[in-house]
């Protein structure tokens, strides 16, 4: 009777160690991927947010003034103080008296996508694990970034996928203004499209907007030291940056 009890603990045993050693073998990787990505997840919890359609579309209709920097052209609903107004190469510094701060900074096109691999043309390791497409712009490649979250690393999922949702997961932790902790929107007009950090209605310190186009972008700052923006005061300068005809 002990012997068949043995024999049969001998057989459980067996079978319990044959069945790790083809999890192993077949999710030994996929495994180690998940449990980083999941880490990393509790780590920085920002990196579950995805972003959301702004909730709000309206403009405010205050007294405007326009403002050009470079081929690019948005006017601000308040009154600047020409005084504190700072202008540099590529970038735009403009001050109310009441306390709002816009910073303005032009962008060249795909520095993102340089800053995260170099030159795609010449890296085939990041061809192969994004693609052309996602590849083609810094547009593109924010968008895969913001989507991809903790729970897309997966064991079934083939070992490319997960190398490069782990790359992703690593950046977006690094990258994501602070502002995105009140919340991440996506944002269209005629001529951009991007991306808002940062929920007015929640009193950010700063809230950050990033617009794409395929020669180029622009990159806003808001703060206000006097009280609180509104959503659409923000839109008042994204729905009329346009670029300046030549």
């Amino acid at each position: 009777m002990k012997g068949l009890k043995r024999r049969r603990l001998l057989i459980a045993s067996s079978t319990v160690i044959a069945a790790v050693a083809v999890y192993v073998w077949f999710f030994g990787v996929a495994t180690m991927f998940v449990v980083q990505a999941r880490w990393m997840g509790r780590r920085e919890p920002l990196i579950y947010t995805v972003p959301a359609p702004l909730p709000d579309s309206s403009s405010s209709n205050s007294k405007v003034r326009k403002f050009a920097l470079s081929r690019y052209e948005f006017e601000v609903p308040w009154s600047i103080d020409d005084s504190k107004t700072v202008m540099r190469s590529g970038k735009l510094g403009l001050f109310s008296g009441s306390g709002q701060i816009l910073l303005v900074s032009i962008g060249q096109p795909k520095e993102f996508v340089r800053s995260f691999g170099g030159n795609p043309e010449e890296n085939s390791n990041l061809r192969v694990l994004y693609g052309p497409d996602t590849l083609g712009s810094d547009y593109a490649l924010h968008q895969y970034m913001l989507q991809t979250t903790p729970d897309q690393v997966r064991l079934t999922a083939p070992r490319r996928e997960n190398v490069g949702r782990l790359m992703m997961l690593v950046t977006k932790s690094v990258v994501l203004p602070e502002a995105a902790h009140s919340g991440i929107f996506t944002l269209q007009t005629p001529e951009f499209v991007g991306f808002q950090y940062g929920d007015p209605r929640r009193m950010p310190k700063r809230i950050v907007v990033d617009l794409f186009a395929d020669d180029g972008g622009v990159e806003f700052h808001f703060e206000n030291q006097g009280g609180q923006l509104s959503q659409a005061e923000i839109n008042r300068v994204i729905q009329s940056l346009h670029k300046v005809k030549n």
